[in-house]
């Protein structure tokens, strides 16, 4: 109805109109080919399955185990993502020196191109974030990422294979 009111007011608008259509089709039916302001929006359609194995980061504050729940998404990812990211850090500057800078460029040295921030500056730094994200004084922060299995109902923490715990106080 809508496409044949356009019609009958205004032809151009109707051909764009229709032209965008047949490319958006186009797009969906090739599956994988985008291009601006053509977009496959079929990524999320597909079950995600849930893994074996989750590696949760645990933030001690003051001996208090910060609960996800007290916090918004947003406030909970200001909150374990520098752990995360400080802590994968040297094994991605790693792979990343192999795969690609040290392959193509030919440098010998690394220095100018991994991460060197040690595991104390940023505990130093992670404590005064937290600090002003939590508006509140810290005496002590512990960080520890705890394995978990999933057996199709429920989270359960495993015997601790994978559990290293880094402190600061």
């Amino acid at each position: 109805m809508y496409l044949k009111e356009l019609y009958y007011h205004h032809k151009f608008w109707f051909l764009f109109i229709v032209l965008f259509i047949i490319s958006q089709l186009v797009i969906n039916y090739k599956r994988g080919v985008v291009f601006s302001p053509f977009y496959h929006y079929g990524m999320f359609s597909e079950v995600i399955k849930p893994q074996k194995n989750y590696i949760v980061t645990e933030v001690f504050v003051n001996d208090t185990l910060l609960q996800t729940k007290d916090f918004t998404p947003y406030q909970w990812d200001k909150i374990t993502l520098p752990v995360q990211m400080f802590y994968s850090q040297q094994q991605w500057h790693s792979t990343l020196w192999q795969r690609d800078i040290h392959r193509l460029l030919h440098v010998t040295d690394s220095s100018k191109y991994l991460n060197s921030i040690t595991e104390k500056s940023f505990n130093e730094w992670y404590k005064n974030y937290l600090q002003i994200i939590l508006h509140q004084n810290i005496n002590d922060v512990k960080i520890k990422f705890t394995d978990y299995e999933f057996d199709g109902n429920e989270l359960k923490k495993t015997s601790g294979l994978f559990n290293p715990e880094y402190s600061h106080a």
